[in-house]
Formats: structure tokens, C-alpha cells, sequence
């Protein structure tokens, strides 16, 4: 009876996806502590890829303490790849968030001082010695934990808003050296490089502007809700995060039944079992950590950011859509697929390729098995001197075109062949094809929604795709982020207004090219007037100020 029962419990499971090639065959099994383990046999593979998979992220963090998790999981990701367990000493770590709870409490007294001041009249005396003496011995304990060390090209540490995935590529022979430090970690929660992480990542330096213009769009499709927040958290935030506080909240977010271990690679499960019953298996059961869900009502009308940019103008538009668990989901990848996909894709050939309008574009869909965080976004970043209005209409035609008509066979076979492509350099890749099943688990809780999702997106016809984009991608229900370049930012938000102000600027410029104060003047005062008329009329001066804009250019760069 026993032996049936093992039997049964170490079922392989087998899915097909259009064509015997790409099946995988897996292993499943669930310790009592609630970890799930998985094991993928890929025979004469080199390497073994192991990957610890968490079903939490960035909008788990507690309100104030964005960055907990981020900063956690490479406190733990560094426990694995050195595999010294934990040989730290407890008192120095008590010692350390000692003095960095005495940084925080002088900061918070000389605020408290600050703002008393307001309304007293009086200054605050500051104690820059005091203060100076309390960082310096902050930074001297510091000094007495282990620096992280840098990852190498075989490990992985992602963390995103609803996963967070670490592991390594390593010999059969480091195998059990990496489950014995990555269990170590989570039993003990030592985070004893976590002051090195969080001071990196309040430090970090701010993204390019075009990630910069997508978090901000995020942040307008999801006004108040924590998806929204940055994955690294917010820096003021993340700065004043204490140890002991982040601990309490990784006991929870990486309890065992938030976990699966994913091993990829030439073993049976034989060879597996004995080493998670010495390491893994050891961990106790606690309460898990829930993901965190807030749906907000989406505002019936359009809504727009506007962020100004580093150089080239950006325009973005974006859909709150279902997750992965709807049915309609394979349908939008499919459209995500023919819009963004490739060379090919209708948004990248007609503006990159086809009128010379972007630098860049292409398609983003946010798949998770949550209800909230997934946006379908379509973007470009403008050529030379284009400007968001060159990008509005060619990215708004494209949706609208498989709003009014399906796709044809052709273009919806071209997707599924591009991710039959994909599959199969993943089956080639023990890496990859590890990291694949840890993000399916993590954001489904079910590995099986990776090994699926061939014969899901096999399964969409083009009307389905016409109708999960006429029922998701509403014409007038989307977020609109508009890049201006800084020196139009002043003149104009709107984009057609944007617009009209530079190249009124650049045509009034011509006219007084030694007297900025009277450029800015003309501009202002046209431009006043240019608005107070109707949207057609001020769409046909645009046209003419473009045109009068290109005919001068020859003539100045002449009679220079």
C-alpha cells in the first residue's frame, strides 16, 4: 500500500502541444510542509538548473516599506550561491540594526523638529556631531558583514510584482550544496547581507525616461493600488527599511507553501528525494503569505500622463485586460503577437519600417493568473524630430483595424509558430526551460499553465481575437502617456497642442533669430489665439506650420 501510494504520488505528468516534439514530462510532489517540488528530466543535459520560485513580489510589500521583499530575496539569493549556510554571528547583526534604529530615530527627532518649526516659528538646533557620529558607527558595523558578491552569468534572482524567482546553473556534484545554503536561508532569515542590498538599491540611479514614462503609465491604470509600485520600491522608502521589520515579512512571504523548487536537468527522481528530505523538507510549516488583490474600478473616460523625456519624443497607450486564468487571454496574446511580434508585427513594420516614424515600438502584455496588474500596452519611442501626435494615430489605426476586422489565418499561424520557435529553444536550453516553469508557477500557482499554453494559444481563431480586442481594448477607456522633449514640455501638454507650439517656435525662430524674449512672446500670443479654435482648424495649421517649417530649413542652412 505504500509503495502504490508513492507511486501514485510521483505520477509523471505529460502534456502535448501541437506535436510530439515539444511534449515535456514532468514530476510533482508536494512535502508536508507545503513546498512543491518539480523535476524535469532532460537526459545527457551538462548542467542542473535549480530555481526556488516564490508566489509573491513587489505588491506584497507593507505600505511604507517598498522594497522589503526586492531586498530580501538577494539577501537569500546570496546565501545559496556562497553555500556557507548560516555561520553568521547573531550578535553582530543585533548590533548593526541597533545602530541603524539609532540613524533613524535622530533622522525622525531632527523632522519632527523641522516641522514643529513651521508653526512655532522657531528653528530646530541640529546636531550634525550627533548625527554624523551615529552614521559613522552605522557604516562601522556595516563594514564587519560579508559584501555581496557579484552574480555571475549562471544565476538568476528576478523580482517582479507578483513573483520572485533565484537559482543557478551549476554541476550535479553543487546541487546539494546549493539546497543545503538556499534551506539554511530560509530557515534561519538571517539576511545577513541586507543592509548592503538596501543601501544599493536607495542608491540606485533613476531608469532611462522610457521606463520612466511606463511606470508612470502604470501608476494612472492602477491609481491605488500596489502593482503599481515600482519592483525595487519606492527609493525614499526603501532607504528606511530595518531588518527586523523585513524578516517578520518574509517568514510569511516565503513560507514553504509559497515556494516551489524547479530542477532541471539529468536525474531521476531518486537522486532528488533523499536531498530535499535533508534540506527542504526540514523547513517547518508556517502561515503563508496571501497575495495581495485590489480591483479598482476603471474611470470611464480616457485618461493621460505626460513625463518629459531625455531626448526623442514616446507615446503610449495602455488597457487594464484579464489574467492569465480568463479564457480571453489567449486571444489578446495573439493580438499582442500580430501587433508587436517580430519584424512583422503591424505596429513595428508600419512605424519603424514602413513610415519612418519610430525609433522603436512594439507591444507589452502583462501576464500573471492576478485579476489586476495585467495592462496591454502599444508604444513607440519618435525618430529625430517627430513628435507623440506622428505616433497617436498609426498606433491607435492599428488597434482599430482589428477592432472592425479579424485577422487573417496567416497572421494568427505566424504567432503560433513564433511561439512553437520559442518552446523549442527552450526544450534545448535546461536554463531557460527552468525559468519558464518557475514564472508559470509563481504567477499561477499551477506549472502546468506553462506546459498548456501551446495548445491554449493553438486553440484561437481570428474572430476570437477581433472579439477579446473589441471587448478589452475599449476605444475610450485606455491610459495615455505622452514623452515630450523638455523644451516643449512649458509650451503645451496636450499633444496636438505640443505640437503646434514647436513648430511655431522653430517657425517664429527663424524670424527672430537674436531675440529669445520676442520668440517666446510671438509664440505665446499665436499660440493663444490658434487654440481658442476649433480641433479641425487647428489641426489644418499644424499641417501648415510643418510645411512652412521644412521649406525655411534649406533657406537658413543656406544663407548661413
Amino acid at each position: 500500500m505504500k509503495l502504490l501510494r508513492l507511486l501514485l504520488a510521483l505520477v509523471p505528468l505529460v502534456a502535448q502541444a501541437q506535436g510530439p516534439d515539444l511534449a515535456i514530462a514532468f514530476q510533482r510532489k508536494q512535502l508536508a510542509n507545503g513546498l512543491t517540488a518539480i523535476l524535469v528530466r532532460r537526459p545527457g543535459a551538462s548542467v542542473v538548473s535549480v530555481r526556488l520560485a516564490a508566489r509573491v513580489g513587489s505588491a506584497e510589500d507593507p505600505i511604507g516599506q517598498s522594497g522589503a521583499l526586492a531586498v530580501c530575496a538577494r539577501a537569500l539569493a546570496d546565501v545559496a550561491e556562497t553555500a556557507e549556510g548560516t555561520a553568521q554571528d547573531p550578535a553582530l547583526l543585533e548590533a548593526i540594526d541597533q545602530r541603524w534604529d539609532a540613524v533613524l530615530a535622530e533622522r525622525r527627532f531632527r523632522e519632527l523638529e523641522a516641522a514643529r518649526a513651521g508653526y512655532t516659528l522657531s528653528s530646530p538646533s541640529p546636531d550634525p556631531v550627533r548625527a554624523a557620529s551615529l552614521q559613522a558607527a552605522y557604516f562601522e558595523a556595516k563594514a564587519r558583514i560579508p559584501v555581496p558578491r557579484t552574480p555571475g552569468p549562471a544565476s538568476v534572482l528576478e523580482v517582479g510584482r507578483n513573483l520572485v524567482v533565484l537559482g543557478r546553473d551549476l554541476p550535479r556534484e553543487a546541487l546539494g550544496a546549493w539546497c543545503e545554503g538556499a534551506a539554511g536561508g530560509l530557515k534561519s532569515l538571517d539576511l545577513r547581507t541586507f543592509y548592503h542590498h538596501r543601501d544599493a538599491l536607495a542608491s540606485a540611479p533613476l531608469p532611462p525616461a522610457l521606463p520612466r514614462l511606463s511606470a508612470l503609465l502604470r501608476q494612472e491604470a492602477y491609481p491605488a493600488s500596489p502593482i503599481a509600485r515600482p519592483e525595487t520600491g519606492w527609493t525614499t522608502e526603501t532607504a528606511a527599511l530595518r531588518r527586523a521589520e523585513v524578516r517578520t515579512l518574509a517568514a510569511r512571504a516565503f513560507a514553504p507553501g509559497n515556494l516551489a523548487l524547479l530542477i532541471v536537468g539529468d536525474l531521476q527522481w531518486s537522486d532528488v528525494d533523499p536531498l530535499l528530505a535533508a534540506t527542504f523538507g526540514g523547513l517547518e510549516l508556517r502561515e503563508p503569505l496571501p497575495p495581495s488583490l485590489h480591483l479598482e474600478p476603471l474611470a470611464q473616460a480616457d485618461r493621460r500622463v505626460f513625463h518629459d523625456m531625455d531626448d526623442h519624443a514616446a507615446y503610449m497607450i495602455a488597457w487594464r485586460v484579464p489574467g492569465l486564468g480568463h479564457p480571453d487571454h489567449p486571444a489578446l496574446d495573439v493580438a499582442a503577437g500580430i501587433l508587436g511580434g517580430g519584424r512583422t508585427g503591424r505596429v513595428v513594420a508600419h512605424l519603424t519600417e514602413g513610415q519612418g516614424l519610430a525609433r522603436n515600438a512594439g507591444v507589452d502584455l502583462g501576464r500573471s493568473g492576478r485579476a489586476d496588474g495585467n495592462l496591454f500596452t502599444v508604444w513607440a519611442e519618435a525618430s529625430g524630430e517627430r513628435t507623440p501626435g506622428d505616433l497617436a494615430q498609426p498606433l491607435g489605426g492599428d488597434i482599430d483595424r482589428l477592432r472592425a476586422q479579424p485577422p487573417s489565418p496567416d497572421q494568427v499561424g505566424r504567432v503560433l509558430a513564433r511561439a512553437r520557435a520559442e518552446r523549442a529553444r527552450e526544450l534545448e536550453n535546461p536554463s531557460r526551460l527552468a525559468t519558464a516553469f518557475a514564472r508559470a508557477w509563481a504567477q499561477t500557482g499551477d506549472e502546468a499553465s506553462y506546459v498548456l499554453s501551446l495548445e491554449r494559444l493553438a486553440a484561437v481563431k481570428p474572430d476570437d481575437v477581433q472579439r477579446a480586442v473589441k471587448a478589452h481594448l475599449l476605444e475610450r477607456h485606455g491610459v495615455q502617456a505622452v514623452g515630450l522633449r523638455p523644451k516643449r514640455a512649458a509650451l503645451g501638454d496636450d499633444t496636438l497642442e505640443g505640437d503646434i507650439a514647436e513648430l511655431l517656435t522653430r517657425v517664429v525662430q527663424r524670424q527672430f533669430p537674436n531675440d529669445n524674449m520676442r520668440v517666446g512672446d510671438e509664440v505665446r500670443s499665436q499660440l493663444d489665439q490658434i487654440l481658442k479654435l476649433p480641433v479641425e482648424q487647428q489641426r489644418k495649421i499644424r499641417d501648415e506650420l510643418r510645411k512652412k517649417a521644412a521649406e525655411s530649413a534649406p533657406i537658413q542652412e543656406k544663407q548661413k
